[in-house]
């Protein structure tokens, strides 16, 4: 089986996929019986952050990892045991911190979750066994057993990367040649195949809106070929969304419901140089410059994403936030630490993230919330631990993260863990 670069690239860097589902998470308001939900608010300075609260997991699955939150903080993820050989398990955490594990489809044995909408319908995948390289797309709708999203006919796995409010669901589909094809998933389960721009033969969906809209890309048949944002219309029809001629490679990543699309572009794939490019109605386009990145996307157009650092010899990369005008803020690193990487942004353009030393090995160091205005609080640990990450944030101003024990191995291990308001 030869594991397409679309799947690669989800285990290089999830950057991507956050963008997706903080977009979803922001746009994602569905009319039904729920919680009372606290009107969206910035967190200022003098909002004391909560402890975190370490989400329980199932018997025999110890350590977790969060991959979404909605707004009526319903947290998604997996969980697992550590063991060697063993895989994780998709999991639901209802606002009241109950743990459900969602069961793989049958014949297989291992699960992870990707988005969530406000309805509570998840979308993940599921697997047979050893690391996911195929895998099959599934839908957990609440109180439903485990559907699957079928792979486009020829094709025999699939990936969901996002879901909307409507429960709308789009990703890829491949083949064994590893060859990747966008899909849109219907909520009745029908799986709709959709084209790659001419002369093109691959494509991936990484978003999608509440109108329907989709991002992406289509590329050549090869990973040197060239790549292309691109955006489909509810009804199909593929559009490249432009960039400049010197950008070989672009990519879509994001989409909010007033049609504001976020990605990037750079010359060279594998050089980690990039500009994000950012596209309004009507496909204008703007550069935030070069060595940008953008990586989450609110409702109103706010964009939290990161720049070159302000000392190169400390830091990697700085976050920041646009505004809808275009106008940049650089956000602060709290006290002795350097380089920021924002995860997640909420309606009131409170961002939620991490500091990094830039070694894999260390992974997080502090998680971190950063108010409208620049001002960052890193968001305390129980017991006196010290490492963890902000990963997502809801309307309410739940943050949901992952805690980090080291213990004696090289790479820590992760504990999934929320932030209340």
């Amino acid at each position: 089986m030869s594991t397409p670069a679309a799947t690669r690239a989800i285990f290089r860097t999830t950057g991507a996929l956050r963008a997706a589902v903080a977009v979803a998470t922001a746009t994602a308001a569905v009319a039904l019986a729920a919680p009372a939900v606290p009107s969206a608010a910035a967190a200022g300075p003098g909002t004391a952050p909560s402890v975190a609260v370490v989400l329980p997991t199932p018997p025999g699955a110890p350590y977790g990892d969060p991959t979404g939150v909605n707004r009526f903080g319903v947290v998604i993820g997996s969980v697992s045991s550590g063991s060697p050989g063993d895989g994780p398990r998709a999991v639901r955490w209802d606002n009241d911190h109950t743990v459900a594990v969602l069961d793989p489809l049958p014949g297989d044995h291992y699960g992870r979750t990707v988005a969530l909408n406000d309805a509570g319908t998840v979308v993940g995948f599921s697997w047979q066994s050893g690391l996911p390289g195929g895998g099959h797309a599934v839908r957990w709708a609440p109180g439903a057993a485990p559907a699957a999203l079928a792979a486009l006919p020829g094709d025999l796995y699939s990936r969901p990367t996002a879901v909307n409010r409507g429960g709308t669901a789009v990703g890829y589909s491949w083949n064994d040649a590893g060859q990747e094809h966008a899909v849109a998933w219907r909520p009745d389960g029908t799986v709709i195949s959709l084209a790659a721009l001419a002369g093109d033969v691959r494509t991936v969906a990484t978003a999608v809106n509440s109108s329907g809209t989709v991002v992406g890309y289509s590329a050549g048949a090869g990973p040197l070929d060239p790549r292309h944002a691109v955006l489909w219309s509810p009804g199909g029809a593929v559009t490249a969304l432009g960039a400049p001629s010197a950008y070989r490679y672009t990519s879509a990543t994001g989409i909010n419901d007033a049609g504001t699309v976020i990605g990037g572009g750079t010359t060279d794939p594998d050089s980690g140089a990039g500009h994000a490019l950012v596209w309004g109605a009507g496909h204008s386009r703007r550069d935030l410059g070069a060595g940008t990145s953008a990586t989450a996307l609110n409702a109103s157009g706010h964009i939290a994403g990161t720049v070159p650092p302000a000392d190169p010899d400390t830091a990697r990369q700085d976050a920041a936030l646009w505004r809808p005008d275009g106008a940049r803020r650089t956000l602060a690193a709290p006290a002795g630490t350097a380089g920021t990487v924002p995860s997640g942004i909420n309606a009131a353009a409170t961002v939620v993230g991490y500091t990094w030393s830039g070694i894999p090995a260390r992974e997080y160091q502090q998680a971190v919330r950063w108010s409208p205005d620049g001002t960052a609080t890193v968001l305390p640990l129980a017991g006196g631990e010290q490492y963890a990450a902000a990963l997502f944030v809801n309307d309410a101003g739940l943050v949901a993260g992952v805690q980090l024990l080291h213990g004696g191995a090289m790479y820590a291990s992760h504990l999934a863990v929320v932030w209340r308001p």
